[in-house]
């Protein structure tokens, strides 16, 4: 019979496997991107959020766009329509994979790519987006999605009912334990998070460091919240998001412990994954098997798991940067409009293109530490504009990456980038202009 100690070390493998490079890195030399774009489904009529149930909610609604797009795979969980996933011919001759699946407070989830091309992400969910449109029209609602940080019409989190999805169910009893803010981040949040393939350069534990490095940055350029619980406008604090986040669970979510120091990321995130209790564990087939309060690490101790259930895992951690696969997945950004994620998009992926641009990221940082990562996003939420980071005062900063991000990008995304490097170089980030609408609406202007 096998020891435990030598289950866990098998597991202990699997888990490296789970966070390594498992596939093609490149197409056609050029790096791969994944744009996910989260929204809140709104029923303008009656300015409230659509649930899930009923007869006009939102598995109503996905059924009606599944008859349209009979080609798109439909994913189902617990006997309801939880997804689509299909290619769209965004560019002829170029399809997109585009997956649409709900958040645990019914998010409307995007998945565009993975891709080169950032302008036929764009039109993929945009075609979404349409038929969405269309549908919701042909059955006599109003609706409309919402890219925002946090849920402009939510005064409390328990007002948005939580999707029927097992793992949301035991995700939503667990980290209402753990923090006060757990349940406005999966029935009141959005993001846009960027996932970065692997690069056929390798790299990895020092792409992973600068983008942990980034991720206040990012945080504090995409911040995009009106309200958070109905509060005023012009009083709601910078980087919302980012601080609900941080009030959740601090085993699960933030920089991942010792990121900063010697030796490979991928046994640093292994460390602390292993730490933490990842709730439940998920088969491919779809199995949700609850682990109480035991870590990881016990679990690997007490049985094997295979490849499909420690992927599972890393979905139950919420770090600043996620390492999956060899890719990097970027999750400080609040949701944006369309064109700006796009914009943003391919910011990102200017930053990670190449050697070059990576490189030269890195010494635009300078020498960062765990410290140097919280005191900057601590510092943008306190003084916006005028905050120093890592040295440097932050508009220097986004100067010097956007110079180098432009060198990367070609006309086409370089017009997608404007979308929101716009707004920065006059100081803004998307927040500001809900700022400056509600100080016109005060003032009588």
């Amino acid at each position: 019979m096998q020891s435990t100690h030598d289950t866990y070390l098998q597991n202990h493998q699997v888990l490296l496997q789970a966070l390594r490079t498992d596939g093609d890195v490149q197409d056609n030399g050029k790096r791969l991107i994944t744009l996910v774009l989260e929204r809140f489904l709104i029923d303008r009529e009656h300015n409230l959020t659509v649930s899930f149930f009923g007869e006009c909610g939102i598995e109503a609604l996905l059924q009606e766009v599944a008859k349209s797009w009979s080609e798109y795979e439909q994913v189902w969980h617990n006997n309801h329509l939880m997804g689509l996933v299909g290619n769209m011919e965004a560019t002829i001759g170029s399809p997109i994979t585009l997956e649409v699946e709900l958040g645990p407070g019914g998010q409307i989830i995007c998945k565009a790519g993975p891709s080169t091309s950032i302008e036929g992400m764009l039109k993929a969910i945009d075609a979404f987006d349409r038929q969405l449109h269309v549908v919701s029209y042909d059955m006599g609602c109003d609706y409309a999605l919402i890219a925002e940080g946090y849920n402009p019409l939510t005064t409390s989190p328990l007002d948005v009912s939580l999707v029927p999805r097992t793992r949301w169910t035991l995700l939503n009893a667990h980290l209402g334990k753990t923090g006060r803010y757990a349940r406005d981040v999966m029935r009141c949040a959005c993001a846009t998070r960027v996932v970065v393939g692997p690069s056929a350069q390798g790299g990895i534990d020092h792409e992973y460091r600068v983008a942990t490095a980034l991720s206040p940055v990012l945080a504090f350029l995409t911040d995009n919240v009106r309200s958070f619980r109905d509060t005023d406008t012009r009083h709601t604090q910078r980087m919302t998001r980012s601080m609900l986040w941080g009030e959740v669970d601090q085993t699960r979510c933030g920089v991942v412990p010792h990121t900063f120091d010697e030796g490979p990321v991928e046994e640093h995130v292994a460390q602390w994954l292993e730490g933490i209790q990842p709730i439940f564990i998920e088969g491919e087939d779809g199995a949700v098997t609850p682990t109480a309060k035991s870590t990881l690490g016990d679990v690997m101790h007490q049985r094997t798991i295979g490849l499909a259930q420690a992927q599972s895992v890393l979905r139950t951690a919420f770090p600043c940067v996620r390492l999956q696969g060899g890719s990097l997945e970027l999750t400080q950004a609040d949701s944006l409009r369309p064109t700006m994620a796009a914009g943003y998009a391919a910011f990102i992926k200017g930053l990670f293109s190449s050697e070059f641009s990576v490189g030269a990221t890195e010494a635009a940082l300078g020498i960062v530490c765990h410290k140097d990562v919280v005191e900057a996003g601590q510092n943008l939420r306190k003084d916006g504009w005028s905050a120093t980071v890592y040295n440097q005062g932050v508009a220097s900063l986004v100067d010097q990456l956007l110079q180098i991000v432009r060198t990367q990008l070609d006309p086409q995304e370089q017009h997608l980038l404007n979308s929101i490097a716009e707004q920065w170089e006059v100081h803004m980030v998307p927040r500001d202009a809900f700022v400056h609408q509600a100080i016109k609406a005060t003032r009588g202007w």
